[in-house]
């Protein structure tokens, strides 16, 4: 199961790794600006919402579409232009790449996707993100704490048996001194090596037309 360093990136967190299946992100809210996750309309109707560990610790919150079998997002914070934490010695329940683990190929892909399928992911994080990767990097450091919210957008195109992504999007969400919050977002064609660096608000109202909604709030109205 593909392992899941983040540094806040973009592509790279939406590869599936174990992790803990819940009913509601209650373990793991702390991952969402004042401890919201995204409204209703990226709920899917195979919804599976997982709290993903490494070293023993919750690094990441995932909501995933067991029907599509794609990742619908991922949320994570970050400090002073680092990634996740992932400091943490401690030894324990943790996210496993898919070439260590002990599990057959053949198993984990009656589950999910596997590397081979997310391999315009890779080629995607590699070489159209680290601007904006960057960017945020740069910038983490006027924040308390930098909220990040990463998705992709199920197409139509299908490998094994899931949906590839059309389009992969982050917003951020930067919580500065006196409560002041700023924010950045940015959307790219999972088939072309370029992104659009754009407004939260014109992101939101992008994603609601891709996902055939009527809004989407990434934020709860908290985030500017």
């Amino acid at each position: 199961m593909p392992l899941l360093f983040l540094l806040c990136t973009a592509a790279s967190c939406l590869l599936p790794a174990p992790g803990e299946v819940v009913p509601d992100f209650t373990n793991c809210l702390e991952f969402f600006l004042d401890r919201m996750p995204p409204d209703a309309s990226l709920v899917p109707p195979g919804a599976v919402r997982i709290c993903q560990f490494y070293k023993n610790a919750y690094r990441f919150a995932t909501m995933y579409d067991k029907e599509k079998r794609i990742p619908v997002y991922s949320a994570y914070t970050c400090k002073q232009g680092k990634g996740p934490r992932l400091d943490d010695r401690t030894p324990g329940k943790s996210m496993e790449d898919e070439w260590d683990t002990n599990l057959a190929a053949a198993d984990i892909e009656k589950n999910q996707a596997t590397v081979e399928d997310y391999r315009h992911f890779s080629k995607l994080n590699q070489e159209v993100w680290a601007n904006f990767k960057n960017q945020i990097k740069k910038e983490a450091h006027v924040c308390k704490d930098l909220y990040v919210i990463t998705g992709a957008v199920p197409g139509e195109e299908y490998i094994s048996d899931g949906r590839v992504a059309s389009h992969i999007w982050s917003a951020a969400c930067c919580v500065r001194e006196k409560h002041r919050r700023t924010s950045w977002a940015a959307i790219a064609k999972n088939d072309e090596n370029k992104v659009k660096e754009q407004s939260l608000e014109k992101l939101t109202k992008v994603l609601a037309e891709l996902y055939g909604k009527g809004k989407v709030d990434l934020f709860n109205n908290a985030c500017k």
